[in-house]
Order: C-alpha cells, then sequence, then structure tokens
C-alpha cells in the first residue's frame, strides 16, 4: 500500500473510533467477548488498539 492510502486508511480509522464513547455497554453483546471473556475481542478493545496508532 502506497503510504499516503495507508495514511488515509488510519486517519478513516482513528475518526471511526472516535465515535466509541469506551462506556463498555457493547461488552455484553459482543459475541467475542462473551466466547473469550478478554476486552481486547470487544469493540470497546479493539477500539483502544486502535486509536494508539
Amino acid at each position: 500500500m502506497i503510504e499516503h492510502q495507508r495514511q488515509d486508511v488510519l486517519k478513516e480509522i482513528k475518526h471511526i473510533v472516535s465515535k466509541c464513547d469506551r462506556c463498555g455497554t457493547c461488552l455484553p453483546v459482543c459475541p467475542l467477548f462473551g466466547i473469550k471473556g478478554i476486552e481486547l475481542s470487544s469493540a470497546r478493545g479493539k477500539n483502544n488498539i486502535a486509536s494508539s496508532y
């Protein structure tokens, strides 16, 4: 992937992630969190990982 395309993708990801309030209300309905019980598997955990980039 060309560097400016990579930067555009990261910018879009950060925009999407910024909409998450990190309140945790998604945890009870998250199928991955229900199976694994690991917050990093949930949408909130993935958003935390994505926002660190």
